[in-house]
């Protein structure tokens, strides 16, 4: 990764590249020659040629500029993949006396793997369609209650509707919630211990 920022008005802005590399296995081969796991397409014609690695990579950039109220960022997904888009978001934070808050709209990718991430294409000799290449288009809210004491507690809310090339629509809700105690809250250091709560709707 190459990160570089400087300072712009009342804010940050910053330039930044990532060199993405991802190796999702192989497959092996059945005594018919035909791959195994019988997965994806697979299991509808058999797959019996083309690459049985599946890996890819790429490159990233993106740029943005932040202050300690607006932040926004614009750039790609790696280029080199088999699925390219422009990702980026915009967010707003502000604060109503101890309560705090932020406002946040965004295109993500998901990249929990490399279909969902790149996107990966079969083979010409067998369908030749490029499927995945996931995206995550919403926004959310982020809310904490904090009056400098040794207590606080926050919790966040995101939806998102999920799209890629070849595959379901989806949505997405994702709530999240804590509390937190300050074992050490000085002004050059901060500890702090807590629970939180995390749910996931599909």
């Amino acid at each position: 990764m190459l990160h570089v920022d400087a300072p712009l008005a009342d804010g940050r802005m910053f330039f930044r590249t990532d060199l993405v590399n991802m190796d999702a296995g192989s497959f092996s081969t059945n005594s018919d020659g035909s791959y195994s796991p019988n997965w994806g397409t697979c299991g509808e014609i058999a797959c019996t040629s083309g690459s049985k690695n599946q890996t890819d990579g790429g490159a990233s950039v993106a740029v943005g500029w932040k202050n300690e109220t607006w932040s926004a960022d614009i750039g790609t997904t790696p280029m080199g993949f088999n699925v390219v888009d422009v990702v980026g978001g915009l967010s707003y934070s502000n604060d109503l006396g101890p309560i705090g808050y932020t406002l946040n709209m965004h295109r993500r990718p998901v990249s929990s793997s490399l279909l969902a991430f790149g996107g990966q294409k079969d083979s010409s000799s067998h369908t030749g369609i490029t499927w995945g290449g996931v995206r995550a288009d919403g926004g959310g809210v982020s809310m904490s209650y904090d009056k400098g004491e040794a207590n606080g507690v926050w919790s966040s809310l995101g939806v998102d509707r999920l799209t890629g090339k070849n595959v379901a629509d989806n949505w997405r809700v994702r709530w999240m919630t804590g509390y937190y105690y300050k074992v050490i809250n000085e002004d050059n250091r901060r500890v702090t211990v807590g629970p939180e709560q995390y749910a996931l709707a599909l």
